[in-house]
């Protein structure tokens, strides 16, 4: 199970939303509706706790706010958990990571919160929420 896990999720030339996840075994970009689907297949037998939860920031405010140093990569001892990804971390010199504050979906931050059914409803109205959020930037869950 994923602690948290982040996509894009776009609305492409015509009117279809479609998600890239850039892990997903079924290839990107894929349709909003089949990622959904094939990513979260039985929330019916799914407790409360561990519903999926969607954090949806806009590109560019994404782009400004979030940090990672990725220091959630490291063990107690300094090394990695796992080797990180080739490009340099997503941070200033001196600046915190943030990253948690974008995972942590009980306490306001960037963004929207929904869950599984609120992703759905905005994915078939296509269209800006009360708050303007539109759902066309990452996603994390």
């Amino acid at each position: 199970m994923w602690d948290y896990h982040v996509v894009l999720l776009h609305k492409n030339s015509s009117t279809d939303w479609v998600i890239w996840d850039l892990d997903c075994r079924a290839g990107a970009p894929l349709s909003a509706r089949r990622w959904l689907t094939n990513s979260f297949p039985h929330t019916n037998k799914v407790r409360a706790t561990f519903q999926p939860s969607f954090r949806l920031v806009e590109c560019a405010e994404f782009v400004c706010t979030f940090v990672s140093d990725r220091s959630h990569m490291l063990l107690d001892d300094g090394r990695h958990t796992h080797p990180p990804p080739p490009w340099p971390a997503y941070a200033q010199s001196g600046q915190a990571s943030n990253l948690m504050r974008f995972v942590d979906m009980e306490q306001e931050f960037v963004g929207r919160v929904v869950d599984l059914e609120g992703l759905e409803e905005l994915l078939k109205a296509g269209a800006s929420s009360s708050d303007g959020t539109t759902p066309s930037g990452p996603v994390s869950y």
